[in-house]
């Protein structure tokens, strides 16, 4: 318990003392500081002023001359060589001011010497600050220490010298007044306990206060940190999000720019499969959906000049005449990097007569850019095609592969060439053709 004692009595006293001096030079420097800083200000401002005397000066001075300036100097009587230019230049003293840029300047310095000062007083009185929390600190430790001792002393004077004799609690002969006395003292040893553990926990509290402010003062710096990590991971976000935004609409300017001149094709293959009597013309739209680039089909009624999406206006066999127009399109307009050949399985789903005879006009064309082959399980199309697709001259060629049936060892086909005076085709490739076609661009010869 003595040491104890000594070791609160000490506490943290000299430690709170080497920070107090620490302080006060820091405060004294401080002061330094802002005893130069305003000593500069004053310079500043005795400049600045000394400059402005000048020029008020210097423009009465002009002021005064110009009523004066003849051809001659009204001082040495000398012709004046350049006349007008004197006079321009006193004018623009008067209106300008002589040391205009000279007196910006000055007043700059002023300012400078302004905010250094203010920050040196915000500093100093941060350090005024904790000085006095110190020395506050210091006082109440050494009131406790002071307090402490006192209590220590009645603690030991009552364990030395108790104010009753505590056999007196055992004996059978006590009296009610002893009785009364034996309480008073008691209550006065529990009065003088109680206020020296009231002490110790004051004590031991304070000594906890400055490893307390220091993890306060740690938790204040990780939370700066912290905040500092968001805010620049927010601005890097924020970057990012900029970069996307700017790469998808770059995407789409691409996408756009590389499917415009796509455009007359699509509407070509469209409008030789006779899809729909009103939206006659077929395009694409681009735009930016929740951030992301899209591109997707449009019909147009070039009378009315409606616009539509065709998945809300057309039926399937239309919608498969779109997406028939757009495969095609894309294919003869590939160029040097497209297949020499085209395959078209089963073309007849969801297809009304109209659509397929639009169709078949369209192989016809096609076979001049590509080898076309076509299959199809519908016999009234391969007699249609056996019409539209025979052979008209000699270099032109037509095959017909037939599937006859199946067994054990797989499918039984029969093949042949037609020559121009057979009309059977349901498969087939050509190399010239005598009619018109699509301007298809770098269409390959066959």
């Amino acid at each position: 318990m003595k040491q104890l004692l000594e070791g609160m009595r000490a506490g943290d006293v000299e430690a709170d003392q080497r920070r107090l001096a620490a302080d006060d030079v820091s405060v004294a420097a401080l002061r330094g500081e802002l005893d130069a800083a305003r000593e500069a200000l004053r310079t500043s401002e005795r400049v600045h002023q000394a400059m402005q005397d000048k020029a008020d000066d210097l423009a009465r001075l002009a002021s005064a001359a110009l009523p004066l300036i003849d051809a001659t100097c009204p001082v040495c009587s000398q012709e004046i060589d350049d006349l007008p230019s004197v006079r321009a230049r006193l004018s623009q003293i008067v209106e300008e001011r002589a040391g205009a840029d000279e007196l910006v300047v000055a007043a700059q310095d002023i300012s400078t010497h302004r905010t250094s000062i203010a920050a040196i007083e915000s500093n100093l009185a941060t350090a005024h600050d904790a000085s006095v929390l110190i020395r506050e600190r210091i006082q109440r430790q050494s009131d406790s220490a002071n307090q402490l001792a006192i209590l220590q002393q009645q603690v030991r004077k009552s364990a030395t010298e108790p104010p009753i004799d505590l056999k007196l609690l055992h004996s059978e002969t006590m009296n009610p007044d002893g009785l009364e006395a034996t309480a008073q003292a008691l209550q006065e040893l529990h009065r003088v306990l109680s206020a020296f553990v009231r002490t110790l926990r004051d004590r031991a509290t304070a000594e906890r206060m400055p490893r307390l402010e220091q993890r306060v003062h740690e938790a204040n710096e990780q939370q700066s940190a912290v905040v500092k990590k968001l805010e620049a991971l927010s601005r890097r976000e924020s970057d990012a999000k900029g970069l996307a935004d700017a790469a998808t609409a770059a995407s789409l300017d691409v996408t756009e720019e590389a499917l415009a001149a796509l455009d007359p094709y699509f509407g070509e293959v469209f409008g030789r499969l006779a899809a729909h009597p009103t939206f006659s013309q077929l395009g694409l739209e681009h735009d930016v959906y929740y951030g992301k680039a899209r591109t997707w089909a449009r019909i147009s009624d070039p009378v009315s000049g409606v616009d539509a999406n065709p998945q809300l206006v057309f039926s399937e066999g239309q919608l498969n005449v779109v997406a028939l127009s757009y495969f095609l399109a894309f294919a003869m307009t590939a160029g040097s990097t497209a297949l020499p050949f085209v395959i078209l399985d089963d073309p007849l789903q969801s297809l009304d007569d109209m659509n397929v005879l639009g169709f078949a006009d369209l192989c016809r064309h096609l076979r001049d850019g590509r080898q076309v082959i076509v299959t199809t399980h519908d016999r009234r199309f391969g007699n249609l095609l056996e019409r539209k697709l025979r052979p008209r001259r000699p270099v032109q060629s037509a095959a017909q592969i037939h599937f006859d049936s199946w067994d054990r060892e797989g499918p039984n086909f029969s093949a042949k060439r037609l020559t121009a005076d057979e009309g059977r085709v349901l498969l087939y490739g050509a190399s010239a053709s005598d009619e018109a076609s699509p301007n298809w661009p770098n269409s390959p010869s066959s």
